[in-house]
């Protein structure tokens, strides 16, 4: 699905070759995007292996690797939407990166004063040109440890909410300073991608939540089970 969403052409903007906003060189990614996702795993490895560290008493291998099997599937779910979204609306917007020029090579259509620009570069780096907003690498990255840090804070209690937030946001904000720094983004782009991950990450985490079956309520929260801690009413639905 994400591949096709990807194969719809972005909104041809107008641009000059006088404008300095699309003029900065074209440098290569501090972070690649096939990089994503593994850090995507790595960050919800870690929140695992936090919620282990800190519980009184630690989990058995079965109920944390059905923990951890579900935080996956989880992550799929969000990191995949998340995706869609956010190459719909690069598709849609069309905002041209801040290396434009440098990828699109610029040319005049003939010798006459008047001539045209025209992009001589490659067709298909001109058109990931055109997909500057939002920030792919920040949406999917601010998703991932949004997600993350909702399984510590479900997992331990919101009194550690801001020990879970410590834990997997800051790679999320790298992330994205990284690609203002690689000239592949402005600011606007990268905060734009850092709301949309969180609220795509924020809505799939909930409705995972609501409408897990008591026994995967019991799985994801097992300490709540054992104390006896009570449910909010419709907060999940029986087995079938």
């Amino acid at each position: 699905m994400m591949i096709l969403v990807g194969l719809i052409p972005p909104r041809k903007v107008a641009w000059s070759v006088t404008d300095s906003s699309i003029s900065k060189s074209h440098e290569e990614s501090s972070v690649p995007t096939w990089s994503v996702p593994i850090i995507g795993l790595a960050l919800l490895g870690c929140v695992f292996a936090t919620v282990q560290l800190r519980a009184q008493a630690p989990l058995s291998r079965s109920t944390l690797s059905a923990q951890l099997a579900y935080g996956v599937v989880t992550l799929g779910l969000v990191l995949g939407a998340t995706g869609i979204v956010t190459a719909l609306m690069k598709a849609g917007v069309g905002r041209l990166r801040p290396h434009f020029l440098a990828v699109c090579r610029p040319e005049q259509a003939s010798n006459a004063t008047d001539a045209p620009w025209i992009c001589t570069g490659d067709s298909a780096k001109i058109a990931e040109a055109r997909r500057s907003f939002p920030s792919g690498h920040t949406s999917v990255m601010f998703a991932g440890s949004v997600t993350a840090s909702a399984f510590v804070i479900a997992a331990l209690g919101p009194d550690l909410a801001v020990a879970a937030a410590l834990l997997p946001i800051p790679v999320a904000v790298v992330v994205g300073m990284s690609r203002i720094w690689d000239h592949a983004h402005y600011p606007t782009d990268v905060v734009g991608g850092a709301i949309l991950g969180s609220v795509v990450a924020v809505v799939g985490v909930a409705l995972r939540f609501r409408f897990a079956t008591a026994r995967e309520h019991a799985l994801l929260f097992p300490r709540r089970h054992r104390t006896g801690t009570p449910r909010k009413k419709g907060y999940c639905r029986e087995a079938t």
